[in-house]
């Protein structure tokens, strides 16, 4: 039988657990609750702080604050399914020394070499005179298309960016079941830049040299059908035709390219529809201002565009890498064509359905890189460039998010 003081010392005791079972209770909600947070992430989105070292010293369209916005309103709605990565500190001397190799192969090695000197010699000049080593070089074509002495950097880090993006769903994808998905979020556009001329704000084609790395990874997979035949697709769905990507596409064998864009428009090429190149491999699907998603967007991008770069008779691609413009949106002040932001999600939800039918009975579907082009209206009013990237990646967690669900039935 307890004594006196041993019934008094349990009832404190439990007293003591009554007081602490607030707190108990509390610790393991707010621990059940983070465990359920936890979701894969399945959408990886690199970018790089340092682009504001590329920018005119006056107002141009083509502005750092492009990729700031995006960036703000991302990270506004974060989702476990996503993941920002600012790798401006982080890009290795190896993954430079790959892009420059590459870069080199994109365009002529004088071509490259030109600008590097260019901007290195320019910020040497700089140091020596006491100034800022960040300065304004001038224009390199007729007015539209600058370069500072950060340009080349600038430049260079943006193409790892895509490089790395590439190599980061190719090399995973190995061990999913489900399609990863990687956006580089970069600046300058490049799909204007051909072998040898910068133009439409775009010096290095850093799609181009995604497309090149991609091949090359692939070639190196254990799949037989891979290596000894990659196939990489490209959909250009910036306003404007990728004229460069295509100048340099046109002769690689193993890649589709495809652009839906308004004509007659810069660069004033690509105005009628046709399959054209040596390979038969790049498709140009023109369309007139004021085209909107149900007034003829919606039909040429998925009874013309999806299924050439994707069918089940000849092309199953292993990578789809997008040049996502985003100056088709009815507010983008460089064109007129009258696309909202939630176009782009339909437009992304209307591929999968498309590469689900496609790849019916296949293993997995392919990988996506999206890397950013044009898109310059940065009015936070609901219908500008942060709000058309964020549809697009909120589609893509759908897509990620039913893809893994299907997996596990």
């Amino acid at each position: 039988m307890a004594t006196p003081s041993q019934r008094v010392s349990t009832t404190i005791r439990i007293s003591s657990l009554f007081l602490l079972l607030p707190i108990l209770l509390s610790f393991l909600h707010k621990s059940f609750v983070k465990a359920l947070s936890r979701t894969p992430c399945l959408i990886t989105i690199y970018y790089d702080s340092s682009n504001v070292l590329h920018r005119c010293p006056s107002y141009h369209p083509e502005q750092p604050l492009r990729i700031s916005v995006c960036v703000e309103r991302l990270k506004q709605e974060q989702s476990g399914y996503y993941e920002l990565y600012d790798v401006s500190s982080s890009l290795t001397f190896d993954e430079l020394k790959i892009s420059r190799s590459i870069l080199s192969q994109v365009h002529s090695e004088e071509y490259v070499h030109k600008l590097e000197h260019k901007c290195r010699t320019s910020r040497e000049a700089r140091l020596a005179q006491g100034k800022d080593p960040l300065g304004f070089i001038g224009y390199v074509d007729e007015g539209d298309t600058y370069v500072t002495t950060e340009s080349y950097d600038v430049c260079l880090r943006a193409t790892a960016i895509w490089i790395r993006a590439v190599h980061h769903v190719l090399h995973q994808q190995q061990q999913q079941t489900t399609p990863l998905i990687s956006l580089a979020l970069t600046r300058p556009p490049g799909h204007h830049a051909t072998k040898n001329l910068a133009n439409g704000f775009c010096i290095f084609n850093f799609c181009a040299s995604a497309v090149l790395h991609a091949i090359h990874v692939l070639r190196q997979q254990p799949n037989p059908t891979t290596k000894n035949n990659p196939r990489v697709s490209v959909l250009d769905w910036d306003v404007h035709y990728g004229q460069g990507t295509a100048d340099i596409l046109q002769h690689i064998p193993e890649v589709r390219y495809v652009s839906i864009h308004q004509t007659p428009a810069f660069p004033y090429m690509g105005q009628t529809r046709s399959i054209s190149g040596p390979h038969k491999n790049i498709f140009t699907i023109p369309i007139v201002a004021e085209t909107s998603w149900e007034g003829g967007y919606k039909d040429r991008y998925e009874n013309l565009a999806l299924p050439f770069i994707a069918n089940e008779e000849d092309w199953l691609p292993d990578i789809i890498i997008i040049s996502a413009g985003y100056d088709a949106l009815d507010s983008d002040p460089l064109a007129s064509v009258s696309l909202n932001p939630n176009d782009y999600e339909k437009m992304v939800h209307s591929l999968h359905r498309h590469l689900a039918r496609c790849f019916q009975g296949k293993q997995q579907l392919p990988a996506i890189v999206l890397g950013l082009e044009g898109g310059y209206q940065l009015q936070k009013d609901g219908n500008g460039l942060d709000e058309a990237v964020l549809a697009t990646v909120k589609a893509l967690v759908d897509i990620t998010v039913s893809s893994t669900e299907d997996s596990h039935h």
